[in-house]
């Protein structure tokens, strides 16, 4: 009887503590799981950021721009002057210019640099932009000025 009792018991333990160990690694599993989603989550957020700041630094050396937005080189094209800004947004580059919609040597000036940026992207663009497949110029009130396909 005594036999029986401590099988019994020692079943009892075997069973319990399998269980624990199992919910523990379920626990580890997920929480691994959950580490790597974070972990991804940063990855891509930092590979998102890099990516603006590549778009910034591709643009101003497309139009020869040295440090801050208007400080030109001697060389840079005549509209480079105008350009104040520039981002990636939705897979596609925004360049803001300093220029008036209604004038047509304005728009003529954002269609020149739109056409510099696109033939430019198809021979010296960063690795990371190649999902980018427009180029918007826009005004200072985010009016859209010029667009080109960077595939047409």
């Amino acid at each position: 009887m005594k036999k029986i009792a401590a099988i019994t018991a020692l079943t009892a333990f075997a069973l319990t503590g399998c269980a624990e160990d199992a919910g523990q690694d379920g626990e580890q599993t997920t929480a691994a799981h959950s580490e790597e989603k974070t972990s991804q989550k940063a990855q891509a957020e930092q590979e998102a950021k890099q990516a603006k700041k590549d778009t910034v630094a591709w643009v101003k050396d497309v139009f020869s721009i040295r440090g801050d937005w208007g400080d030109t080189a001697d060389a840079a094209p005549r509209f480079a002057d105008y350009v104040t800004g520039a981002r990636l947004e939705s897979g596609k580059i925004y360049v803001t210019m300093q220029v008036n919609r209604e004038s047509d040597d304005d728009v003529a000036m954002a269609e020149d640099a739109n056409r510099l940026l696109k033939n430019s992207a198809k021979i010296n663009f960063p690795a990371n932009l190649s999902h980018v497949d427009w180029i918007i110029v826009e005004d200072g009130t985010g009016t859209v000025v010029s667009q080109e396909s960077i595939d047409a």
